[in-house]
This record gives C-alpha cells, sequence and structure tokens, in this order.
C-alpha cells in the first residue's frame, strides 16, 4: 500500500511539473529587441532596407513571435519571427499590382516557372495545382511541402509571373 501511495505521489509531483513547464521560447528568455528584428528582416530581404516596418508582439499557440509588415513601390511583405531566437517561422511577399497579359499558361507551365524561381520546389511532396483568380485574373494556386516547409506560391497565368510567395515552417516550436 505505501509503495501505491508513494508511485501516486510521484506521478502527481511529474503531472504538475511538465503541466507547469513554459514553451521553448518561454519567458525565462529575453525577447528580442525590435532593432534586432529589423536587421533579421533586412539581411532577409535587402529591398527593405530602411523601409517603414510595422511590428507587432503576438502570441499562438504558446508561441511568441514578431508580426512584420513592409513595403515597397513593387511588393508587400509579411513575416513572422521567433521573438527569443529571430528565427524567421514565416515569410509572405505579394506583388502589390497585379496585371493582365496575353499569355494563358497550362498548369505544367506554372509548375516549370516556380521550378525556375523556387530552388525548394525540386524537393517538394503532395504537390497541388488549382486554378484560382486574383483581383479578377486567371491565376494558378500551387501548394507544396518539403521536409520543414509548407508552400503556397500564385502565378500569374497570363504572364507567367509570380504574383505571390508563401512559406511556412511546418513544426514551429513551443
Amino acid at each position: 500500500m505505501k509503495k501505491m501511495k508513494r508511485l501516486f505521489v510521484m506521478l502527481v509531483v511529474a503531472l504538475l511539473t511538465f503541466t507547469t513547464m513554459v514553451p521553448v521560447n518561454a519567458a525565462s528568455k529575453k525577447v528580442i529587441s525590435k532593432t534586432k528584428v529589423r536587421s533579421i528582416v533586412e539581411k532577409n530581404t535587402t529591398a527593405l532596407k530602411d523601409k517603414k516596418l510595422t511590428m507587432e508582439l503576438e502570441t499562438d499557440h504558446g508561441v511568441k513571435y514578431y508580426e512584420v509588415e513592409g513595403k515597397t513601390s513593387a511588393r508587400k511583405y509579411e513575416f513572422e519571427i521567433d521573438a527569443y531566437s529571430g528565427k524567421i517561422l514565416a515569410r509572405e511577399w505579394k506583388l502589390r499590382k497585379i496585371t493582365k497579359g496575353k499569355k494563358k499558361l497550362t498548369k505544367s507551365q506554372a509548375r516549370k516557372v516556380i521550378d525556375k524561381k523556387v530552388v525548394a520546389r525540386k524537393s517538394q511532396k503532395n504537390y497541388k495545382v488549382e486554378k484560382d483568380y486574383e483581383k479578377g485574373i486567371l491565376c494558378y494556386e500551387i501548394e507544396f511541402k518539403t521536409k520543414t516547409r509548407k508552400y503556397e506560391v500564385i502565378v500569374n497565368a497570363t504572364t507567367g509571373t509570380i504574383y505571390k510567395l508563401e512559406w511556412d515552417l511546418l513544426k514551429k516550436k513551443k
């Protein structure tokens, strides 16, 4: 009976210990500064150097991150950056304008556009292509995964240009 009681106490202590643990990017560490976040963004996307950036500290599923937005004359950028490590968790860019052209790309031609521009496409899994419209213009929305990321790419079917490129890490640390 004593062994059962002792085992029960040990289980309760273990349970309490694990349920009160803080996530990996936890409050025991210091949040990186906005200056550091800016340098990470500018290093990743030189077009945003000295541009106005908006930054908000967010928390999602126990992960604290900076949501960062910036614009150039041609593109709008969005980042999610881990607030403790500075690791980029997600990145997206989108053309600010979409124009209609005279081409009519097929699905396989749209895939070739991505093969040339998105290096990770060559190690992809679960490839999916669908027709879609962006601001009234025919596009192909292409989704695929690699070992570490999930991608969404939109190719303008009338010009053959990439309109949007987005990726997210598959496993965001908690």
